[in-house]
């Protein structure tokens, strides 16, 4: 992660030089100091979620990493919604219905799968296998 966020640095700092934005980004700062303060608060709270993000996936894995923050952002679009004011279309209601209603269907699905999948036939070794048949024939009289 921390390589990541390293390259995506450097790679934002290439493309600031390159477009002669650092001399604006300068004079801002300068002219508002204020926003310094705000963008210490804004890189604490990033890295703080990041510490989050990466202890759950190491602790549950991806999938529970996705989903975590699909439901973070429904809630967020809700909040969004309700706090602002904000008005949601027929089809973007339809997503959010999508993203509440998809967890609880695949979970049946799921389980629903697991109960009709036909038992898996045992593997048989292909040495044992090998080794009685020329074992049998060996009983037999056969070379």
């Amino acid at each position: 992660m921390f390589n990541m966020n390293l390259w995506q640095g450097c790679m934002a700092l290439f493309v600031c030089v390159v477009t002669g934005e650092i001399p604006k980004v300068v004079a801002f700062m300068s002219k508002h100091p204020a926003i310094l303060k705000i963008i210490a608060e804004y890189a604490a709270a990033m890295a703080l979620g990041q510490v989050f993000i990466f202890q759950l996936q190491a602790s549950f894995g991806a999938l529970v990493v996705t989903k975590t923050t699909t439901v973070r952002k429904l809630i967020s679009v809700l909040l969004s919604v309700w706090y602002f004011g904000h008005s949601l279309n027929f089809m973007q209601w339809s997503g959010v219905a999508l993203v509440f209603v998809s967890e609880p269907v695949g979970k049946m699905l799921g389980e629903l799968c697991k109960t009709k999948a036909p038992p898996k036939a045992p593997q048989q070794d292909i040495e044992t296998e090998l080794t009685s048949s020329f074992r049998a024939k060996e009983s037999c009289g056969a070379k």
